[in-house]
């Protein structure tokens, strides 16, 4: 159990409800909240550490996290689409809310591909009355995660509670090692050295817990800092492609166009025709 002394406290003064599509790369710090959390995902994957279980949370998943469990996020996949309510204990949601509570006994279920419509369905009214805040929006508001409440009961309640994973420290060690190292060279012989370890056992084991293989993550974490370039500077790609690691500027343009979709020229056009 991680100590709520150990990480930041995000605190909502109300009920918060919030659809965001990322597209570009992110690692959100260990924190609690005062608040119960309800995150659902659309598209793309993440990775959730909850109170020092890890999940690989891919599209139509819903993670539950209880008010002042610590927990943090890192992006698997530089694109994702997700929904998060933040809500508290209430009356008017307490009895059924216990039953959702004991569904989800290792945080995270994965919705049956033939139910996301129909949960997807909630969400969009969750959103639509969150933007219509007017005197009546609370009460809906209330009423439909009531609604989502049901759906859950009706829907999951034989849905297998998905896996958990305890991850070695030298594997958080090497991923944390890559984060403060993206722009020097890094090798798995290195690594492996630093760890102590064989590169085989070391490159299993990384994949095996993080669902990402060791020089994938490295390509992850180089071109997230690579779109934070592209944003807030005005350096070329050539001089970005060397600031974040890679000599070669081809495959670097190369490699984000694997990871984002799109070119890093054409990454930076279509961000400044936006702003």
């Amino acid at each position: 159990m991680v100590s709520k002394h150990e990480c930041e406290v995000i605190a909502y003064s109300s009920d918060y409800y919030n659809r965001r599509n990322w597209k570009e790369a992110w690692d959100m710090p260990l924190h609690i909240h005062d608040a119960h959390e309800l995150y659902y995902l659309y598209e793309g994957n993440v990775q959730y550490n909850i109170d020092g279980n890890i999940y690989d949370v891919s599209a139509g998943s819903v993670v539950f996290i209880p008010e002042g469990v610590a927990h943090k996020t890192t992006a698997i996949s530089l694109k994702h689409d997700r929904f998060v309510i933040n809500f508290k204990d209430n009356n008017e949601i307490k009895e059924i809310f216990e039953k959702v509570k004991t569904l989800f006994k290792c945080y995270y279920i994965c919705v049956p591909i033939e139910k996301r419509h129909g949960i997807e369905r909630i969400f969009t009214e969750i959103q639509k009355e969150s933007e219509t805040n007017d005197e009546y929006s609370q009460d809906c508001l209330k009423n439909t995660l009531h609604k989502l409440f049901v759906f859950i009961i009706r829907n999951l309640s034989n849905v297998e509670n998905e896996k958990t994973k305890s991850v070695p420290s030298f594997v958080n060690f090497i991923a944390e090692y890559i984060k403060s190292n993206y722009h020097d060279e890094i090798s798995l012989p290195d690594m492996a050295k630093i760890v102590g370890m064989n590169e085989a056992y070391l490159s299993r084991k990384f994949k095996e817990h993080t669902g990402t293989g060791i020089n994938e993550y490295i390509n992850i974490v180089r071109i997230g800092e690579a779109v934070k370039l592209l944003l807030n500077t005005d350096y070329s790609v050539v001089r970005i492609s060397n600031e974040v690691g890679y000599n070669d500027s081809s495959y670097f343009a190369m490699m984000f166009k694997r990871l984002v979709g799109i070119t890093p020229k054409k990454y930076r056009k279509l961000n400044e025709e936006t702003k």
